[in-house]
């Protein structure tokens, strides 16, 4: 055996790393290009346990401590919890330490998939309020203020409301209005801001969780800042959330060996946010914009605010480069090999975009690269080929026969995707990314969603929930 065949996964990231693809894909700290020098050496030097020297993070009187609440006076909030098991585990977290089980809680239908495995382990209700849907832009739209207001007056019992913001392509709903609506009622306001860590730290960025007046937000550190993959923060504003209860369960959820490596690098990524964070962001900002001028003029490419839905979109990040390619006579799978390519790696792809992170990691020579790689794609494009994208047809939501907590705790069996339909879910199933389940635990699988599914499939999407010779698992 060689070295090579007995260290696969090692030799293959290697390998990979070794390509020098141009990255605008989370983590955000992109090759830690903003990294102090030496923090490749010193990671092995601080990859701690529990000493005297370097505190405890489930009961933090130090070092923790105080760059925890270095965070919360960053990020607006007045308790910040540091995750090291991504922000899913700080989702899990806000659901079951802030619901009793039996509660109802107000979800958009384009919420993450760990929502829904977050009320199927403390029997949380799901009330979906059905997200409103362009068609003619294949895209699923914020949910409104007056949607939650109804939802609401339909389910006065509810105990708040759980909101995704932004969504995977930048997309903000008016946040501080709904905000205001669960707020007048009494009633809980969650956010999920997984994409939106960067909004506190430049003023053309939009409305951040913590300034619309959220109770408990999550935030995805590694997808926006210069942090590892796993980091995130949970932070809490206000008194209606108990921070001890929290604490208490995420010492429950997350690792009880937490890697100090991923705590320093969400110290790091909140020093270099506050000292280098606007200047950064300004000149992202303004890269982009030119760039997607240029675009629009040499290819007629469009973006998100090209689309006629201003009525819907509150708010767009800036900073989210989603380039719509459905007139290059391509699918946005296509496409993604097609840059890839040109070594050239972005965030996804759906049927009519490519969707790529840009982050204060980049600078204005990385997006001339992505620039003139764009420009070598859409040149060498077949523009005379007839391609029809197939559209998600997000009809009305799965009949729901019971809820996410039932079905996980019930008998299972596995089923081809294509048998599935009229048997109830068992396991969320979607496509990843953006991880939005088609289908949620407790509910009818359709024709309508088995076709959607098979489509993505088809076109070069990945689906999760589906193994890898097309088994699904349903209720036996």
């Amino acid at each position: 055996m060689t070295m090579d065949s007995d260290l696969p996964l090692y030799n293959g990231l290697k390998n990979y790393a070794n390509l020098k693809f141009s990255q605008f894909h989370m983590p955000g700290h992109i090759s830690g290009s903003v990294f102090p020098y030496n923090y490749g050496k010193l990671m092995c030097d601080i990859d701690l346990t529990e000493l005297p020297e370097t505190d405890n993070l489930y009961n933090p009187v130090g070092i923790i401590e105080q760059a925890q609440k270095m965070a919360s006076r960053a990020f607006g909030a007045d308790h910040t919890f540091f995750l090291v098991n991504g922000s899913t585990s700080g989702i899990h977290a806000m659901i079951l330490g802030v619901l009793r089980a039996g509660d109802k809680l107000i979800v958009p239908r384009n919420c993450h998939k760990s929502v829904i495995s977050a009320m199927a382990l403390k029997d949380i209700h799901p009330i979906f309020i059905r997200n409103e849907y362009s068609c003619e832009h294949d895209l699923v739209l914020p949910i409104t203020p007056k949607q939650v207001a109804e939802a609401f007056a339909v389910h006065p019992d509810a105990r708040g409301v759980l909101i995704v913001n932004p969504d995977y392509y930048g997309i903000c709903g008016d946040i501080s209005e709904i905000g205001r609506v669960a707020h007048d009622l009494g009633k809980l306001f969650l956010v999920d801001e997984a994409h939106g860590a960067h909004f506190v730290f430049h003023p053309k960025l939009p409305t951040s969780a913590a300034a619309a007046g959220a109770d408990i937000w999550v935030q995805s550190a590694h997808k926006t800042l210069p942090a590892f993959t796993q980091a995130g923060y949970l932070h809490i504003k206000g008194n209606k959330v108990d921070p001890e209860c929290i604490l208490r369960v995420l010492s429950l959820l997350q690792t009880s060996s937490p890697s100090y490596i991923l705590m320093s690098s969400l110290d790091w990524a909140r020093w270099f946010m506050e000292n280098h964070g606007e200047k950064r962001l300004s000149q992202i900002i303004y890269s982009i914009q030119n760039l997607i001028v240029d675009l629009k003029n040499k290819w007629n490419i469009k973006t998100m605010g090209d689309y006629e839905l201003k009525e819907h979109i509150y708010a767009l990040d800036p900073t989210r480069l989603c380039l719509d390619i459905s007139d290059m006579s391509t699918n946005g799978y296509e496409a993604l090999e097609k840059i890839r390519m040109q070594k050239v790696q972005p965030e996804m792809a759906d049927f009519r975009r490519l969707v790529f992170i840009c982050t204060v990691a980049h600078d204005s020579c990385a997006i001339k690269l992505l620039h003139k790689k764009l420009d070598i794609m859409f040149e060498n494009l077949n523009r005379s080929q007839v391609v029809l994208n197939p559209s998600s047809k997000y009809g009305s939501l799965p009949a729901q026969i019971m809820s996410p907590n039932q079905a996980f705790n019930s008998i299972i069996e596995s089923v081809q995707l294509s048998d599935s339909a009229n048997r109830v879910c068992a396991q969320a199933i979607g496509a990843y990314p953006p991880g939005i389940p088609r289908f949620c635990p407790g509910e009818l699988i359709d024709i309508e969603g088995i076709e959607e599914l098979f489509a993505i499939k088809n076109c070069g999407g990945n689906l999760f929930g589906v193994s890898v010779n097309g088994m699904v698992s349903v209720v036996k």
